[in-house]
């Protein structure tokens, strides 16, 4: 299972008593393709584009950090596009969590100990 996050633009015409709902069925629609929605967080109220796009010029950004199959990437691409409130969304691969770095001193340690024995 990778993780990925989700960004999305919701089109500034959906009311914000309805946002949650809006925000539900993006989840579901993660769910549905095999994956697991760890977090949502939107972006706080509407925020201006620095383009107009479908004739808006402000948009509500929101993200969802998911963890799923590689495969399931393409069907929620594919629904995502099919949501008419969504005008701008983009899935981005998460780098995979980098071990600490050990000092060379404690790298050795180990070895020595196992020699001696």
């Amino acid at each position: 299972m990778q993780e990925y996050e989700l960004v999305s633009i919701v089109a500034p015409t959906v009311p914000d008593e309805e946002l949650p709902a809006r925000l539900e069925r993006i989840s579901n629609l993660v769910t549905g393709a095999g994956g697991e929605v760890m977090k949502v967080t939107p972006w706080g109220g509407r925020r201006r584009l620095a383009y107009e796009i479908d004739r808006h010029r402000e948009g509500i950004y929101v993200t969802h950090d998911f963890r799923g199959p590689t495969r399931s990437v393409a069907e929620i691409n594919r629904g995502m596009s099919i949501m008419d409130d969504v005008i701008r969304h983009i899935i981005m691969r998460k780098p995979a969590p980098k071990a600490p770095k050990l000092p060379r001193r404690l790298k050795r340690q180990p070895a020595q100990a196992a020699s001696a024995g």
